[in-house]
């Protein structure tokens, strides 16, 4: 499976941000993960501030994980700072305590 991210950023990013993808079960816990650092899927110098970046990532679904729905949660994370940004707006989106925010569910058959 992939999984397609449009950002828009309001300036030029860090490319060592990491981006976290996490797959949660019912009980909002992680069954699988499709974390990626930022450099490694948009190159170096190909994010403009103010202009939308799309890429996709592969999802690897572990054989162990049952079929179900699962949300997905997506943060990203600022290494050299040791914190995480803060979206300032996301369509469909509702915050989560654990510094990410939840974009919805997917189906694992």
């Amino acid at each position: 499976m992939n999984l397609r991210l449009v950002w828009r950023w309001t300036r030029l990013p860090d490319q060592n941000l990491a981006v976290f993808v996490h797959f949660l079960n019912k009980q909002g816990k992680i069954s699988f993960q499709a974390d990626h650092l930022l450099k490694d899927v948009l190159g170096h110098g190909e994010a403009h501030a103010q202009e939308l970046v799309a890429y996709s990532v592969p999802v690897r679904v572990p054989e162990q994980v049952l079929a179900g729905s699962y949300g997905v949660r997506l943060g990203v994370w600022v290494p050299p700072k040791q914190r995480f940004l803060v979206p300032t707006r996301v369509r469909g989106w509702r915050r989560d305590a654990w510094q990410g925010i939840r974009v919805g569910r997917i189906r694992v058959r």
